[in-house]
């Protein structure tokens, strides 16, 4: 998935200044920087020892590192490459941690409806999303779309199985990937001690908090580089998904990188989505599907998921308009003129 930009304000006055019991009695913030996955990575964490923390978030970052080299397609040796090449019908054996990502991806395919299907590898493939981008006739469009189907990708939790009902079908997590990587990476820092916590993984962050709850921006779908509005979150992973990441063909056409599973061409859309979910793999996936489902879908697929928050923002002349749903904390950034529909 490439979004639009979220940014956060890292500023922790009054939870670094906070005294707790203890030996130690002055709270530690590290805040450090890596690029993996091909995308900068900041965490920020507060514990109550300087050695610890740090040592803590360098593990975080290794976690994040070491799953790169299970689910990614940008590295012909990963796990997940391994399993694409399989034939139909072959029970491949997977790690336990690539075979949760594709029960989480396969899990929310269906809640989607095939909205968010993981299963899109060879529509990725015919175009060219990892290269330099080409676009593929429509025959090859036809072609590369009778190998993509979430339900034709079955797995067998006892065995750690999976098993393509189709030839040349395969498995593209860029849609879910740094959701669950962040959902890993959480976790282990929670059972570390750490209180309180954000990872900004690009278009995608979770965070949690035991005091002064955490400012999110996000941007402009024009400028993903100026923030249009601040969401106050304690405990959510946030995710932001859009079109504004488009890379030119060598033939002068463009790609956008969204691709619509039903028809197997780009999402045509200049808005985008963000959606703050309990989980990040949650908000991953999910920004990705409502933005192929369209802003008309989203309230009813949202009436029996209140724990869901989404934004849609979207230019419409001059004006940038905005719709929200569970989100009472999102307002306009100051000198940002929006126009809420809702």
């Amino acid at each position: 998935m490439v979004c639009a930009a979220i940014g956060v304000s890292l500023a922790t006055p009054a939870a670094a200044a906070r005294k707790h019991p203890g030996e130690h009695d002055v709270r530690i913030t590290v805040q450090r920087m890596r690029v993996l996955m091909g995308t900068p990575c900041t965490i920020v964490a507060e514990g109550i020892d300087s050695v610890w923390t740090s040592a803590t978030v360098d593990s975080a970052f290794e976690l994040i590192a070491s799953l790169d080299d299970v689910m990614t397609l940008w590295r012909p040796g990963s796990e997940l490459a391994a399993l694409d090449s399989a034939q139909a019908e072959v029970r491949t054996q997977v790690s336990p941690e690539l075979f949760a990502v594709i029960d989480s991806a396969l899990t929310i395919a269906a809640e989607t409806e095939g909205a968010f299907d993981p299963t899109i590898e060879p529509l990725s493939r015919a175009w060219d999303l990892r290269g330099e981008g080409r676009t593929p006739d429509p025959l090859e469009i036809a072609d590369a779309r009778h190998s993509v189907g979430w339900y034709m990708a079955q797995i067998q939790p006892a065995y750690r199985t999976v098993r393509f009902r189709r030839e040349h079908m395969g498995f593209d997590l860029d849609g879910i990937g740094k959701g669950y990587a962040l959902d890993l990476a959480i976790d282990f820092l929670r059972r570390r001690q750490m209180k309180r916590v954000l990872i900004d993984f690009g278009s995608d962050l979770e965070g949690y908090t035991d005091g002064e709850a955490w400012t999110i921006d996000i941007g402009d779908p024009d400028d993903r580089n100026t923030s249009a509005v601040r969401l106050v979150t304690r405990q959510a992973g946030v995710s932001t998904s859009g079109q504004s990441a488009r890379f030119f063909t060598k033939s002068g056409g463009h790609v956008d990188r969204v691709i619509d599973p039903e028809t197997g061409r780009p999402v045509s859309v200049g808005a985008t989505v963000t959606v703050v979910a309990p989980s990040g793999t949650r908000s991953d996936a999910l920004a990705t599907a409502f933005l192929v489902m369209g802003r008309e879908k989203i309230g009813e697929f949202l009436a029996t998921r209140p724990e869901l928050g989404v934004l849609w923002l979207e230019r419409q002349g001059r004006t940038l308009r905005a719709w929200r749903w569970n989100l009472p904390t999102a307002t306009a950034e100051p000198n940002v003129n929006i126009e809420w529909a809702q």
